[in-house]
C-alpha cells in the first residue's frame, strides 16, 4: 500500500483474514505473561461461555458463581468471547453467502413465510445446519398453508406429505417441485429424530425450499 493512499478504501485492510490475524495480534499483545498460563486462561473462558449454551456438568455452577464476583472482568470475558466467535465464523459466513442466489417470485411473499426463510438463511450462513432444516420447512408448509387455504377455502389440518400431494393434486405445484418439498420434509424429520445434520444437507434443504416457495409466489 502506498505511504498516500486512503486506508479506509484499501480492500486489504477490510478482509476476514486480517481481521482475525489483529485479534490474535490484540490477545498476544495485551497478555504479556507466561503463554502457558494466558493459553489455560483463554481455554478456561472458552470451556465456560461455551457451557452456557447447552446443558452442563455440576461444576460449572461453581465456576459461573466464581466469575459472577468480578463482573466488570465477567463482561470482559464474554465481550471478548464473541468478538473471537464472531471473527472466526466470518469466511465461512462469506463462503456460504456465494452459494446462494436471488429468489425472485412473481409476486411477494407473505411476510410470515419471509421472516421465516430469511431465518432459514441466516441460520445456514453462520453453520447452525440443524435450524437451517426446520426453519426452511417452516417456511416452506406456511407457503403451501396458504395457497391450499386460497384453493380450499381452508387450511387442511393435514400432515406436512399431504399437503404437498394436495398441492399437486389443485396444480399449485409441479410434479419436480412436489419432489423438492418431500425432500424438505425427509430432512426436517432427520432434524426431529435427533440425527445431526450436515452442512450440504442444510444448503440443499433451504434450496429446495426456496424453489418451492418461488414456484408458489409465481403462479
Amino acid at each position: 500500500m502506498s505511504s498516500d493512499s486512503n486506508p479506509v478504501h484499501d480492500p486489504d485492510l477490510l478482509t476476514s483474514h486480517l481481521l482475525e490475524q489483529e485479534f490474535k495480534d490484540l490477545w498476544k499483545l495485551g497478555w504479556s505473561q507466561d503463554e502457558k498460563t494466558v493459553d489455560l486462561f483463554q481455554k478456561g473462558i472458552e470451556f465456560l461461555l461455551t457451557s452456557l449454551e447447552g446443558l452442563s456438568e455440576s461444576q460449572i455452577k461453581k465456576t459461573y458463581e466464581a466469575w459472577q464476583e468480578i463482573p466488570y472482568i465477567f463482561e470482559w470475558a464474554v465481550d471478548w468471547w464473541s468478538c473471537k466467535d464472531a471473527i472466526q465464523r466470518i469466511r465461512a459466513i462469506r463462503d456460504r453467502f456465494f452459494s446462494l442466489r436471488p429468489a425472485i417470485t412473481g409476486r411477494v411473499p407473505d411476510t410470515e413465510v419471509n421472516s421465516y426463510l430469511r431465518e432459514a438463511t441466516r441460520c445456514y450462513l453462520y453453520g447452525f445446519s440443524q435450524a437451517s432444516i426446520a426453519l426452511s420447512r417452516a417456511a416452506m408448509e406456511v407457503g403451501l398453508n396458504k395457497h391450499l387455504e386460497k384453493a380450499l377455502s381452508a387450511v387442511p389440518s393435514l400432515k406436512l406429505n399431504e399437503k404437498i400431494r394436495q398441492a399437486e393434486q389443485w396444480k399449485l405445484l409441479s410434479g419436480a417441485m412436489c419432489e423438492f418439498a418431500r425432500d424438505v420434509s425427509k430432512a426436517a424429520g432427520r432434524v426431529l429424530h435427533q440425527r445431526p445434520a450436515p452442512e450440504k444437507l442444510a444448503f440443499n434443504t433451504l434450496i429446495r425450499a426456496r424453489a418451492v416457495l418461488m414456484e408458489l409466489y409465481t403462479k
